[in-house]
């Protein structure tokens, strides 16, 4: 029985890494981790290592409850995420990725010190779902300077806090 459901988990782990959910980082599927894997043992997250990290025994009810409890869990196992066909999407983002890729028409900006120092040749794309769902592409660990690409992000921070209306009163709508 133990063999069993320790087989049960391991398949359960290995889904969530195929529907490209960030298992072990996303703060909400923490109770749902912990509940199954030993994490301070995880050293390789490769399929190989999965079998040797899940915790000896959870039962079926104990495994039902924590379901009820992580939705997003649930969601996971079910195949019900916002986006349904993970691979499919990750697939043509990559194929545009790399159609991409060899475009050096653009300059690197000189005026702005910070952003000064990057190269043409650095190209990376990095894609989160609200499920979680990760794609990362090139040279996405470098790090690199933000500037401009905030706005949208505390536009929309902006609106959540106090509506669109009290938003439009004192910022204006043109793109910079």
């Amino acid at each position: 029985k133990q063999w069993y459901q320790r087989r049960v988990r391991g398949k359960v782990v290995k889904l969530f890494y195929e529907r490209s959910i960030l298992l072990f980082k996303d703060d909400r599927l923490q109770p749902f981790v912990e509940a199954l894997v030993e994490v301070d043992n995880v050293l390789n997250m490769g399929s190989r290592a999965m079998h040797t990290v899940l915790k000896p025994s959870v039962s079926r009810e104990e495994f039902q409850r924590l379901l009820v409890a992580s939705p997003l869990a649930e969601r996971v196992i079910r195949n019900d995420l916002i986006i349904g066909d993970f691979g499919d999407f990750s697939r043509e983002v990559e194929e545009a990725f790399a159609a991409e890729a060899e475009d050096r028409s653009g300059q690197i900006t000189t005026y702005i010190p910070g952003l000064s120092k990057y190269s043409l040749d650095s190209w990376a794309l990095a894609f989160c779902s609200v499920d979680g769902q990760v794609l990362a592409l090139g040279d996405y660990k470098d790090r690199f300077t933000i500037q401009s690409c905030t706005k949208p992000l505390l536009y929309g921070i902006a609106c959540d806090m106090v509506g669109i209306e009290a938003v439009h009163r004192s910022v204006g709508k043109e793109p910079s």
